[in-house]
């Protein structure tokens, strides 16, 4: 499910939340996805992000 569905809506859409990620799944799949899944998600987004991502912006003080 995850590299099926939910990276290519995070290639598609890079600042896309995790939680229009998890709408969107209890839409196409309804029983599989409860509430609880919420924070594993924005687990998984987070690190996805991290590691394959686009740059990130440096500030300096």
């Amino acid at each position: 499910m995850w590299d099926a569905e939910v990276v290519p809506m995070l290639k598609g859409v890079p600042a896309l939340m995790a939680v229009k990620v998890l709408e969107a799944l209890q839409w196409r799949h309804p029983e599989w996805f409860a509430e609880t899944v919420l924070r594993t998600l924005q687990r998984r987004v987070s690190q996805w992000r991290a590691t394959h991502g686009g740059e990130r912006e440096i500030y300096f003080a």
